[in-house]
């Protein structure tokens, strides 16, 4: 009897009452708190999941051009004297395709032993070098990108010095510039000059 006066009193029931709303509220809010939880989860994962896909994607890429460098027993360079009018061929084309002419192009037939100047031990390679100097001239930015582009090209070689000067004015500012390169062709033994 006690307990049936004392439920009965308003004040001890809205008490009651404001507590399970206060607990449903506070239920309802966890379950948010969760669920949104469990979706950043949910995105995370598939990011990383994406991620690494892409990640053993690259690795597959990178040893399949490992099998085929190493499948290549010899660089597709031409071999001796060849390497000597491929890199003139080559030099020439891309002087043209800039805009610019090759204005000198020598090089000795002596075939020496190759020996970088930019390491300070030999390498132990039978490979060959040649001595050549060459000379393009043009507007300032289109040597700079022949020069650039020659770097990238199929002919092995390496620069002793590359001098820039200025031969003449333009109007606008640009002028008109030579480049002096003094370079070695570095070629595998054998071949014919072309």
């Amino acid at each position: 009897m006690k307990w049936s006066l004392w439920l009965s009193q308003e004040g001890v029931v809205r008490g009651i009452h404001v507590t399970l709303l206060g607990v449903l509220a506070a239920w309802v809010t966890a379950c948010v708190y969760c669920g949104y939880e469990a979706l950043q989860n949910r995105s995370s994962s598939s990011t990383s999941i994406a991620s690494a896909k892409e990640t053993q994607s690259r690795i597959s890429e990178a040893r399949n051009a490992i099998k085929q460098a190493r499948a290549k027993s010899e660089p597709d360079a031409p071999k001796g004297l060849a390497g000597i009018g491929a890199f003139q061929g080559v030099l020439q084309a891309i002087a043209a395709k800039w805009g610019c002419t090759v204005t000198e192009f020598q090089a000795s037939s002596l075939q020496m032993g190759y020996v970088t100047r930019f390491d300070k031990t030999t390498p132990s390679t039978d490979w060959v070098q040649f001595d050549a100097q060459a000379t393009i001239r043009g507007p300032a930015p289109n040597v700079l990108s022949a020069l650039f582009e020659l770097s990238d090209s199929s002919v092995p070689h390496e620069y002793n010095t590359v001098e820039i000067k200025r031969v003449a004015s333009a109007a606008g500012g640009q002028g008109t510039v030579a480049a002096a390169l003094q370079l070695r062709i570095v070629a595998p033994p054998g071949g014919e000059r072309q």
